[in-house]
């Protein structure tokens, strides 16, 4: 039953908004016992697909879809695949080249006034964050200028996940600062081309940058996060606690 009701939603024919029968309504459609019904309405439920509410104008309902919870959920799997080693650094550098750039050609394209703005004043700070030892926020958040200016909505909620997984995976070992100065540098020539409607030159620019940063993550010896759980396990008998 759970099943048959997912595929509904998913393929739309039932919407979001859209009240479900109640429990012997359900009961009597599917040919199935209420608990059962109850079970596969709380699996749905745990899934984000319906949301139950008591009262008069209670009821089950479809759900809308949520992206913050789309991309909460990518990165929480990509973190544990990461962190398990099932997925490798250079796998996730390798898909976001992928994604990046075709996004950093279709912003050439496709950016605003506004958002050749925001990019310019996201390379200035990094520019003067480069010459104190960098920061990983103005970097994520150029990338992510760079998405939102391609006008696709599937690139930030896929490319996202994966600059959050590297980045607590990259703050072990920091970079030399050399790193920072380089790729402030590199975004701004992106930005030139974005600005200049050089898609070719964005992409190859944008390609050589994400080349760059796969070296520096070889070089760095990049390492999975510590399992908390696994490192109390592994203390001591009477050992200090965590701090």
């Amino acid at each position: 039953m759970a099943d048959q009701l997912r595929e509904a939603i998913v393929t739309g024919s039932l919407r979001p908004g859209d009240r479900l029968p109640i429990e012997p309504e359900l009961s009597t459609i599917f040919g199935v016992s209420r608990s059962t019904i109850r079970e596969a309405l709380r699996l749905l439920s745990s899934q984000d697909l319906v949301s139950t509410s008591r009262g008069i104008n209670g009821g089950t309902f479809v759900m809308a879809a949520d992206p913050a919870k789309l991309r909460e959920y990518l990165t929480t799997r990509l973190g544990l695949l990461s962190g398990a080693q099932v997925i490798s650094v250079r796998e996730l550098l390798e898909a976001r080249e992928m994604f990046e750039v075709p996004a950093a050609r279709l912003a050439a394209r496709l950016r605003s006034e506004d958002e050749l703005d925001e990019l310019t004043a996201c390379v200035t700070e990094e520019s003067a964050l480069a010459e104190r030892g960098g920061d990983f926020e103005p970097h994520r958040a150029f990338h992510s200028l760079v998405l939102k200016a391609a006008r696709n909505q599937l690139l930030p909620l896929t490319v996202e996940p994966i600059f959050q997984v590297l980045r607590t995976r990259f703050l072990r070992p920091p970079a030399p600062a050399q790193f920072w100065r380089e790729t402030a540098h590199d975004h701004a020539q992106i930005l030139r081309h974005i600005r200049s409607g050089d898609e070719e030159g964005a992409a190859v620019a944008m390609r050589q940058h994400l080349d760059r940063l796969a070296r520096t993550y070889v070089d760095l010896h990049v390492e999975p996060a510590v399992d908390p759980l696994t490192a109390l396990s592994s203390r001591p008998a009477g050992g200090r606690p965590f701090s």
